[in-house]
């Protein structure tokens, strides 16, 4: 699900929509490795590969994405929508491991995203009843954009994340977008 903000010059994307396209080769890759019978809060190459597919699938889509307006990740951390990662993992579990992921990436990457108690479809619901709690929240939807700073996010801290987690698959190149996409429309 999208959200736009109009007057705010917003788009909220739904973090779980981004989920759903790599859900199942996540579940394939973790059968392949044999992990799905491990403890997934502990386990080190679960969570590389957690890194790995969320990483990839959310610059992926920012880069395949063609707004005009501000990207703003949205993530609900108090219910997940079908996913087939759910058979291997309690929805609490996960949701707490997916919460914690997008802190760091929030802190590594030049993405916008914001963690919420609220469905995107409910935060729907209370914009269009103008209910209070949905100017509360575009409020601090703003505020999380207008502080954005780009200059702060260098390539080095994600660098040394890559080579830790052994992602391979970031380089400079691979950012490049995502950075010249989030500078545009700050």
């Amino acid at each position: 699900m999208k959200l736009q903000l109009v007057e705010h010059n917003i788009t909220l994307i739904d973090f779980q929509d981004i989920h759903k396209t790599y859900d199942c080769e996540l579940v394939d890759k973790l059968h392949d490795l044999q992990l799905l019978d491990k403890n997934f809060k502990k386990n080190k190459d679960i969570r590389k590969l957690l890194y790995h597919f969320t990483i990839k699938g959310i610059v992926d889509y920012i880069n395949s994405t063609k707004f005009n307006t501000k990207l703003v990740l949205y993530f609900n951390n108090t219910q997940f929508y079908e996913s087939s990662i759910l058979e291997y993992v309690h929805e609490d579990e996960y949701l707490d491991i997916l919460t914690k992921l997008l802190i760091k990436i929030r802190n590594l990457l030049p993405i916008k995203i914001t963690i919420s108690y609220k469905s995107l479809s409910y935060f729907k619901h209370l914009l269009d009843n103008n209910d209070g709690r949905a100017r509360s929240t575009c409020t601090k939807l703003y505020s999380i954009v207008s502080k954005f700073n780009i200059e702060k996010f260098t390539f080095e801290k994600i660098k040394k994340f890559a080579k830790m987690n052994d992602l391979i698959f970031l380089s400079n190149s691979y950012f490049e977008d995502i950075k010249t996409k989030q500078i545009v429309f700050r």
